[in-house]
């Protein structure tokens, strides 16, 4: 099958001509086909916007506490479950000599 796509004039239109096979006019046709999906889906609903969530400002210990409390977050965000995230702030602080700054002791800035 062959498309001519537009040109302007006659001579134009004698020299240039794509061919195209039966499995390119296939993809055409299956793209144009999703377009108008797509198209009536949209302006089926209308305008969709996110939601906005309310989000909690965590001090750097309020988040760490909120991690610890949640076995499976925990482990998300640490790589650890809070039992080993325990044994190692005790090895830190008991062989390698983690101590605490700012005033604060570790047993605050670790948690519960």
């Amino acid at each position: 099958m062959q498309i001519v796509i537009g040109m302007e004039s006659s001579d134009e239109l004698e020299n240039s001509s794509v061919t195209l096979s039966d499995s390119d006019l296939w993809d055409l046709w299956y793209a144009a086909a999703v377009g108008a999906y797509a198209l009536v889906a949209c302006s089926s609903q209308g305008l969709v916007l996110n939601p906005l969530l309310p989000l909690q400002v965590l001090l750097g210990l309020q988040w760490v506490l909120l991690n610890l409390s949640i076995r499976e977050r925990c482990f998300d965000n640490f790589r650890m479950y809070p039992e080993a995230f325990d044994q190692l702030h005790r090895a830190l602080v008991d062989w390698h000599g983690l101590q605490s700054k700012c005033n604060i002791d570790l047993e605050s800035q670790r948690g519960p």
